[in-house]
């Protein structure tokens, strides 16, 4: 296989390939937390220190009840939001404030754009992708990415979407990082951990040119591209340029001083933080 296809579908094609050989430092803070059922009026009603404590976040996992409750109605979605922003942006918040209510509005966002299934579905069968992959490689580097693909994304529907979505929220980051990198984390290592990883999505989306000969969005190129190389007989074959014009600049996202390195280096992975640095190289 060609090295820079394989670089590109690490970074594109199998975008959620984030970590190989990390399983063990993928978390998930989309797990239950057993807050109890909040009410959808409940939560309108509620200041904001009401709902951080009945989400969950600064116990390490989001309530999957809480978001969908947020999500029940666009009322609540929006009152719930707007909340949170409010005191994310409030210079009088406090640093543990603002991280939460940060925090918490990149779940929901996750969660309102489907994108909290495919993390969820990564967290659960990367161990065994990883150790495929690392096989495969041991014995000759001939990659059966279509195999990993049906497992990290069994339902591809909306995924041009999702993966659209997902770069519109790099600010959502941003904000957290530059807080962070100014006051410390006030957050459990998990959930920093958590958005480390989402934030990476964020980044190599955002940061990705689609030919826009052939698509208008990098969603559309990457949804493309999954599927071509899911019913392709040799993906190694596949012609990178006839989906992605520029791929991201993993130097350049992962650099001292940016939201990945802060995000990274404040979870305690540094060590993939450089690894990351070097893909594509």
């Amino acid at each position: 296989m060609r090295r820079r296809y394989g670089a590109y579908a690490a970074l594109l094609a199998i975008f959620i390939l984030l970590f190989s050989g990390c399983d063990a430092l993928i978390g998930n803070v989309f797990k239950e937390a057993n807050w109890g059922q909040p009410s959808a009026e409940k939560l309108k009603s509620a200041d904001t220190a009401a709902l951080l404590e009945e989400s969950g976040v600064s116990s390490g996992s989001v309530s999957s009840t809480f978001i969908d409750t947020v999500l029940s109605d666009d009322d609540t979605k929006t009152t719930v939001m707007a909340k949170l922003e409010a005191t994310a942006t409030d210079p009088d918040s406090t640093p543990e404030e603002v991280q939460q209510s940060q925090t918490l509005l990149i779940s929901i966002k996750l969660a309102d754009y489907g994108a909290d299934d495919i993390v969820t579905n990564i967290t659960e069968s990367a161990g065994s992708v990883i150790e495929q992959l690392s096989n495969q490689m041991d014995e000759g580097g001939n990659v059966d990415f279509a195999a990993i693909i049906d497992v990290l994304l069994p339902d591809t529907n909306n995924l041009a979407d999702i993966i659209n979505n997902l770069g519109t929220m790099t600010s959502d980051y941003d904000n957290l990082a530059a807080n962070i990198s100014t006051n410390g984390s006030t957050l459990d290592p998990d959930v920093v951990a958590s958005a480390a990883q989402t934030a990476l999505l964020a980044e190599i989306v955002s940061d990705a040119t689609p030919n826009t000969s052939n698509y208008d969005t990098v969603g559309e190129a990457m949804a493309a591209l999954v599927e071509d190389i899911k019913n392709s007989e040799d993906p190694s074959s596949i012609d990178m340029n006839q989906y992605i014009q520029t791929s991201p600049d993993m130097s350049a996202l992962t650099a001292e001083g940016t939201t990945l390195y802060t995000l990274f280096n404040e979870a305690g992975m540094g060590d993939v933080l450089a690894q990351l640095s070097g893909i594509g190289s």
